[in-house]
């Protein structure tokens, strides 16, 4: 589960993947072979980017790499790949895991595959996010194991760059390396740290549903700009963006306030910073509720 309430931290819906589960099995399967005659690379694809599964079909068929991908979808087409490639169901997904060198995943099989002690390159949706570490576990956490952090969606991955991280695997034994980042992933996302993390989501939620419920309570609600928006000024105009969609024009009052919301500052004092009277304060509350409500604002109890 990570940190939890991806969605109240502002992670886009397409970066959320099944991080709400916790790893249920750890095992030590990492092995060393510094030159291996074939080395068995798995790969879980997530189906949304064709370009980057060619790039890395291209890439094994002229090298010493055995493929194993693991996918339902590509079982439907498997006779129309490379006989190189092996395609099996995603129900003998561990089993393949545990065998392979390397893993190349994303979301929760790269979680998996680091339970499991092994080496895993994160390649995802929004990138080539590289052998996941100790030191950047947390930046490749905070998308969700689905990339590179600032990556795009459907990136197209250099193929050359792809071959480097692959090869790179093998320069040394990184057996301590991945029991660091097994323990990292037994540390966050075991199953009393996922109750834990649950309850305290539930927590949050109710506080929330009852402060927005009770007209005293909401004023010392902290509102908090989502890291989806973004307030740009062009000519005197002040635009709201939410990702790469227009929200719309704001006036110069309201971006001002907007502006202020850090989450360091309740509802009412920003009322008092700009000496609203009772009837504008009762306005900009309409107004965050609005935002709220399309995910601009954040409350924070």
């Amino acid at each position: 589960m990570g940190n939890a309430d991806l969605s109240l931290s502002g992670i886009p819906e397409e970066m959320q993947v099944r991080l709400s589960c916790p790893v249920f099995e750890f095992d030590d399967s990492y092995f060393y072979e510094p030159q291996p005659q074939v080395c068995r690379l798995a790969y879980f694809p997530t189906g949304n980017n064709m370009e980057n599964d060619r790039i890395l079909f291209d890439f094994c068929r002229k090298s010493n790499v055995e493929l194993t991908v693991v996918s339902d979808e590509y079982l439907r087409v498997s006779d129309a790949l490379p006989a190189s490639i092996r395609v099996v169901p995603s129900g003998h997904g561990g089993q393949i895991l545990r065998n392979a060198h390397i893993v190349l995943a994303s979301g929760y099989e790269a979680l998996s595959a680091m339970a499991s002690c092994k080496p895993c390159i994160v390649f995802g949706d929004y990138g080539l996010g590289g052998l996941v570490t100790s030191r950047n576990y947390g930046l490749l956490e905070e998308v969700s194991f689905h990339g590179r952090k600032g990556g795009c969606f459907r990136e197209v991955i250099p193929a050359r760059l792809l071959e480097t991280v692959i090869q790179s695997v093998f320069i040394a034994d990184c057996g301590e390396e991945m029991h660091k980042v097994q323990q990292l992933v037994r540390d966050r996302h075991s199953w009393n740290r996922f109750v834990t993390a649950v309850n305290g989501v539930v927590d949050r939620a109710m506080a929330l549903r009852d402060a927005l419920q009770d007209a005293g309570r909401r004023q010392e609600l902290k509102p908090r700009l989502s890291s989806l928006a973004r307030l740009e000024e062009k000519d005197g105009k002040f635009v709201l963006w939410r990702g790469m969609a227009c929200f719309g024009e704001l006036d110069s009052e309201m971006a001002s306030v907007l502006r202020q919301c850090d989450g360091s500052l309740s509802v009412a004092r920003l009322s008092a910073l700009n000496s609203f009277c009772a009837e504008d304060a009762e306005v900009l509350w309409q107004n965050l509720l609005a935002l709220w409500d399309e995910k601009i604002i954040l409350f924070e109890p």
